[in-house]
């Protein structure tokens, strides 16, 4: 059983770029991306729901074609709500234009990535364990090990040979031990970490997402209290959750090198934060588009 439904965000709106830097065809973090289908399972109300996503088309006239394997409507309206979230469809992006009109180069970066957004995570846990694993390496080596801890640690369903995955519960990681998380490619001290986490999303002390929007700097002070996390991966992980998009990672190595090249600043998280000072309510999305700018060609 499946029901079809079709999204219209506002325009301009792409998701594709995102998807094919951050997404991997043949390991699931936990989401595939893969000939333009996007597969992921996700838990609602205790249910594993299978869903494919299909970009028709983006830009002045997006069109998301979304597969949810469940006729039950409930779940299927819960389904719907969670991908839009992650898919950031609800986001503006002609105000963004606006807002930096008046900054020739800001402008210009904002029209070369014209209605480009990154995907939101559908947890903080989830968000907060991707960060720490991304710490100081390479994009793709840390995609691959994320990979690995949801084969190991995730939930998987089929829809006849397809397999769907989702990410791992704070409960299946808080059960495991650093040595064996180390195993799937992470050092010791970022699977001390991860683990750590997990045990405070099981006490329910980590921040709700109502908590992070509300408050997003309180936030980053509390998970910066956990021994392992520094203000980048604090930062990266609410960015990942965050509606507005207005908080960023101005230490990432990515980010800085970005305004460098868009300015010809030096590449350093101050330079970075006092040029962003004044779009304060945009810094994360802008700090988003100087990353797609410094490692596009």
């Amino acid at each position: 059983m499946w029901t079809k439904i079709l999204l219209k965000p506002k325009p301009p709106y792409r998701i594709t770029p995102h998807l094919e830097r951050y997404t991997l065809p043949d390991k699931p973090t936990p989401s595939t991306f893969s000939n333009g289908v996007l597969r992921r399972a996700l838990l609602v109300d205790g249910t594993l729901v299978p869903t494919e996503v299909r970009i028709l088309s983006e830009n002045c006239d997006p069109l998301i074609e979304v597969i949810i394997y469940s006729d039950d409507r409930t779940l299927v309206k819960k389904t719907v709500d969670k991908l839009s979230w992650m898919l950031s469809i609800d986001y503006d992006f002609s105000k963004l234009l606006k807002i930096v009109r008046e900054d020739v180069k800001l402008y210009r970066l904002a029209k070369k990535f014209k209605g480009l957004r990154p995907c939101r995570a559908p947890t903080l846990f989830e968000a907060l364990v991707k960060s720490i694993i991304e710490q100081q390496i390479n994009l793709r080596i840390a995609l691959r090990i994320i990979g690995e801890l949801v084969e190991a640690y995730g939930f998987k369903a089929y829809v006849g040979k397809k397999p769907f995955y989702e990410f791992p519960t704070p409960e299946r990681i808080a059960s495991s031990h650093p040595i064996k998380l180390r195993r799937l490619g992470m050092s010791l001290r970022k699977a001390e970490t991860i683990i750590a986490v997990a045990e405070k999303a099981v006490m329910g002390e980590l921040p709700s997402l109502k908590e992070v929007n509300e408050n997003p700097e309180k936030a980053i002070n509390e998970l910066t209290s956990v021994k392992g996390i520094g203000l980048w991966t604090a930062e990266l992980a609410i960015a990942k959750v965050h509606q507005s998009f207005s908080i960023g990672p101005a230490g990432d190595l990515a980010v800085k090198r970005g305004l460098s090249k868009l300015y010809g600043l030096p590449p350093d998280e101050k330079a970075v934060r006092e040029k962003l000072s004044k779009y304060h309510e945009l810094s994360g999305i802008l700090m988003y588009l100087m990353v797609m700018e410094y490692v596009s060609k």
